[in-house]
């Protein structure tokens, strides 16, 4: 894969995270909201503070989890020319799937409640998957002028 394929890679992977970090955040809020049976001041601090505290750190976890999976989804991707958003919204799915099993399951074990089936992380996943194919997975496989075969 040449380097502009690498960057592109790299850039779909980032807008990936970045919007399943924006998408579990809206799911705290919507949970918030529902809990807090309209304290609206109350949610709006609670917004703006998340947004400086908690959606940083909340990127960088899914930064770091999705990292091995997510290349690995790339390179299969880029070396059987997969181009399918099918692909990329299950494989999207299926990071989230881990993703919440390696934090409620493994890291976390004992300190929280464990929800059977993590709406918000497959919800997360898939708006990955589909951010990605938007940024770079349409193009996954295809050699760049200028770029070695």
């Amino acid at each position: 894969m040449g380097s502009g394929n690498w960057l592109r890679a790299l850039g779909g992977w980032l807008a990936g995270c970045a919007a399943a970090t924006v998408t579990l955040y809206a799911c705290v809020l919507v949970t918030l909201a529902i809990a807090g049976r309209g304290d609206v001041g109350g949610l709006a601090i609670v917004g703006v503070a998340g947004l400086a505290y908690a959606v940083p750190i909340m990127f960088m976890v899914t930064f770091v989890l999705s990292g091995f999976p997510a290349a690995l989804v790339i390179w299969l991707s880029e070396k059987f020319h997969l181009r399918s958003i099918l692909f990329f919204g299950v494989a999207g799915i299926a990071v989230g799937l881990l993703i919440h099993y390696l934090l409620l399951d493994v890291l976390l074990r004992g300190l929280a409640p464990s929800p059977r089936i993590g709406w918000p992380f497959i919800v997360a996943g898939l708006v990955a998957g589909l951010t990605y194919w938007l940024v770079a997975g349409k193009h996954a496989g295809r050699i760049r002028s200028g770029d070695q075969a």
